[in-house]
C-alpha cells in the first residue's frame, strides 16, 4: 500500500495533462506501481526497463514499450540507477518535467547545459503528504486491489530468510517482501 501511495504523490507532483503519454524509466516495484497508477488516472504509461521479466509485467498491465527517440512532456525516473539518467534526460521534451523517485548516493553524469537549454524542470518526489495522500489512496483501493496484489510475490520470505529475499530481488519481476 505505502509504495502505491508514493506513486500517487509523484503523479500529483508531476501533474501531467490528462490522457498524456508518460515515460516510466525503471519497472521494478516502484515503476510498475507507477504504471498502474498512471493507467488508473487515465494516462498512458510507456516503460523503459532492461530486465525482461519486469518489462513484461509492466506491458501486461497495459504500459507501452519505449520506442527509441521518443520524447515526453513528463518522465518519471524510478530506478535510481545512474545508467538510467541518460534514458530519462534524453526522453524529456523541451520544457518538460523529469520527476525523480529513484535515488542513489553515488556520482552520476548529468549534462546540465542540455537540461537548461531545453528548460527541463527536474523535481524530486519523496514519500507523500500524510495523512491526506494515504486517505485518498484508501478510498481508491477497491478499484486497484487486484492489480496491486498481482504485483507482489504471492508468498513472503519468513523470519531468518532476509538474505534469500535480498538475493531474490535481483531476478524478481514482482515486489519481494518479508513477513516478521
Amino acid at each position: 500500500m505505502e509504495p502505491w501511495v508514493v506513486t500517487r504523490a509523484a503523479l500529483r507532483r508531476a501533474a501531467p495533462e490528462r490522457g498524456s503519454r508518460c515515460l516510466v524509466v525503471g519497472a521494478g516495484s516502484q515503476g510498475t506501481l507507477l504504471c498502474a497508477t498512471l493507467l488508473a488516472a487515465g494516462h498512458v504509461p510507456v516503460v523503459a526497463e532492461p530486465h525482461d521479466g519486469r518489462r513484461r509485467r509492466a506491458l501486461d498491465l497495459g504500459a507501452e514499450e519505449l520506442v527509441p527517440g521518443e520524447v515526453f512532456a513528463t518522465v518519471f525516473e524510478t530506478s535510481g540507477a545512474p545508467a538510467a539518467w541518460s534514458t530519462a534526460t534524453a526522453a524529456v521534451d523541451r520544457a518538460g518535467t523529469l520527476l525523480l523517485i529513484g535515488q542513489h548516493d553515488g556520482p552520476s553524469t548529468v549534462n546540465t547545459h542540455d537540461l537548461v537549454q531545453r528548460q527541463v524542470t527536474v523535481t524530486g518526489s519523496l514519500i507523500y503528504d500524510h495523512p491526506h495522500d494515504f486517505a485518498a489512496a484508501l478510498a481508491d483501493l477497491p478499484a486497484v486491489a487486484d492489480t496491486l496484489a498481482g504485483l507482489m510475490e504471492p508468498e513472503p520470505f519468513g523470519p531468518g530468510r532476509a538474505g534469500a529475499a535480498f538475493d531474490a530481488v535481483a531476478g524478481a519481476d514482482r515486489k519481494v517482501w518479508l513477513a516478521p
